[in-house]
């Protein structure tokens, strides 16, 4: 019998996911606000505009994505390396199982 569910990394799992949800919505819809510091009541969060800028990227829209925060392409790259990365160190090919 092959094993068809490796063990998965919630790391890895919750990057993908997050990035899909950037990818799916429109960044200039009101969608709810995640950012803690602005929960909190608290301004100058250095933070705030990555999500947006990263959706911007993912459709198309580079000077609204720049606009939104300078260093969204930034953490999009390091984003991608973090998921290459964990995906080579966690991936468990398929073998039997005695």
């Amino acid at each position: 019998m092959l094993r068809y569910f490796p063990k998965i990394n919630m790391e890895l799992v919750v990057w993908v996911a997050g990035l899909i949800y950037l990818a799916i919505i429109h960044p200039g819809e009101h969608l709810p606000n995640f950012c803690l510091a602005k929960l909190v009541g608290l301004s100058g969060c250095p933070g705030c505009g990555l999500g947006a800028s990263i959706s911007h990227i993912f459709h198309g829209e580079w000077q609204e994505s720049w606009e939104s925060h300078k260093l969204g392409g930034l953490v999009l790259f390091a984003l991608v390396l973090r998921i290459i990365q964990l995906i080579k160190l966690y991936h468990i090919p398929l073998k039997p199982v005695k």
